[in-house]
This record gives C-alpha cells, sequence and structure tokens, in this order.
C-alpha cells in the first residue's frame, strides 16, 4: 500500500471482496504475489474464509470523514450557509461499516486538485 501511495481505507474494503481486486493499483506484480500469499495464509486458518473476510468487514470502515469532504462541509456551511454538504456527510458517516452504493463519493481520496490539510494523525 505504501509503495503505490494507495488509499488504506480503500484497499482494506477492497481486499474484504470475494477474489483478486479489480482496481488498477492492484494490477502489478508485487500486489498479486502478495495477494496470493495472503489468501494462502487465511485457506490455512482454522475459521473459514468467510468469517476472516466478516472480521474484516466490522473492523475495516467503508466511509471515513476525509479531510477534504469535512472541509467542503465546512466552507458550505460557513460561505454559504448551506448545511445539505454536512448532512450528507454525516448520513453517510452514521454507518461507516455499510457497504452503500450512494455513499461511493464519501470514499474518494482527495483529488490533485483539492487542498488536503496534515493532520496529527496523517489522515
Amino acid at each position: 500500500m505504501q509503495t503505490q501511495n494507495a488509499d488504506y481505507t480503500n484497499t482494506f474494503r477492497d481486499l474484504i471482496n470475494d477474489g483478486q481486486p479489480d482496481a488498477e493499483q492492484y494490477q502489478n506484480e508485487t500486489f498479486r504475489q502478495w495477494h496470493q500469499q495472503w489468501r494462502a495464509r487465511l485457506a490455512r486458518n482454522s475459521k473459514p474464509l468467510a468469517s476472516s473476510l466478516c472480521l474484516m468487514r466490522n473492523h475495516n470502515p467503508a466511509v471515513i470523514p476525509r479531510n477534504h469532504l469535512v472541509e467542503q462541509a465546512l466552507n458550505a456551511a460557513s460561505d454559504d450557509n448551506d448545511m445539505a454538504p454536512t448532512h450528507a456527510l454525516l448520513q453517510a458517516l452514521a454507518e461507516p461499516y455499510a457497504d452503500r452504493d450512494s455513499d461511493d463519493p464519501y470514499r474518494q481520496s482527495a483529488g490533485p486538485g483539492e487542498h488536503v490539510f496534515q493532520t496529527f494523525c496523517g489522515t
């Protein structure tokens, strides 16, 4: 993940899906080899694969309060007196482990043109 500058939250969620993740960042040989080793390790567990993936799903949120989205919501509220982005973000964050298509915009990392402040925890 570090080598590919991957989004950790999205990567952990992508690993939960059965099979090889599809995104372009997962197509390099290093990841493919690691993924095969990881899946082999999961197969050696005494628990069924579905149980391991369920555990991962319950401990790796699909939606987190990303700085660029929080900043957009704050700016809309303070500059335009528009609370809709804040309410939408809070609705997505109310069930962070749910896999809902409506939450896809809240899973996106900051784009190249979006200014993101570095916080203490590095998010």
